[in-house]
């Protein structure tokens, strides 16, 4: 069964400023053609109600996200911002997503990447995984020793992890569900 789909109208519209999910489900719609291959119309991928936008709904929403995006940023300087990779909900002691990654200079203005993946199986119960740890470009050459290790499921381990491991000094971890991507933010400690 397919979500009904409407068109966006100006009221719904002002949702863009109050609900953060929505204003990326429009900054982000998709691209609709017919059979034939032509255009048809841009579409949210939302649930349960789709919508058609227009340009300037989108063009709107996307200077919204930016806004937003510059806030977040600035709100958490001297902190460690990851962006939340696929579900959002609170998964306890800080952890919202199931995968969480960040770009961040060190204390030495060395550009690293670390990412962490919540696990809970029978060999390690409520644990992170530490999927990638690398400083610099190159991953394969920079890897950390701590790659591919499990820790216990906290944004305070992650932070110390981070902290200890890269030779930082960021105050707190956070995970940004909404304004921020990977590429958007490199987190530095305010020293």
């Amino acid at each position: 069964m397919n979500n009904p789909i409407r068109t966006l109208d100006n009221e719904k519209f002002q949702e863009i400023y109050t609900n953060k999910k929505f204003r990326n489900e429009v900054a982000h719609a998709h691209t609709c053609l017919t059979a034939n291959f032509k255009f048809k119309h841009k579409k949210t991928c939302s649930y349960p109600v789709e919508y058609i936008v227009t340009e300037e709904q989108i063009e709107l929403a996307k200077k919204e996200l930016e806004r937003s995006k510059l806030e977040t940023i600035e709100a958490n300087k001297g902190n460690l911002l990851f962006t939340g990779m696929g579900w959002a909900k609170e998964l306890g002691k800080g952890i919202t997503n199931h995968r969480f990654r960040a770009y961040f200079k060190t204390d030495r203005d060395t550009k690293a990447f670390v990412e962490f993946s919540y696990v809970d199986t029978k060999n390690n119960p409520d644990c992170l995984h530490v999927d990638f740890a690398f400083f610099g470009e190159d991953c394969n050459k920079h890897r950390r020793n701590f790659e591919g290790s499990f820790v216990p499921k906290s944004l305070d381990t992650v932070l110390k992890i981070v902290n200890d491991s890269f030779g930082c000094s960021f105050k707190k971890a956070v995970i940004d569900n909404y304004d921020i991507s990977p590429n958007d933010v490199i987190s530095q400690a305010q020293s």
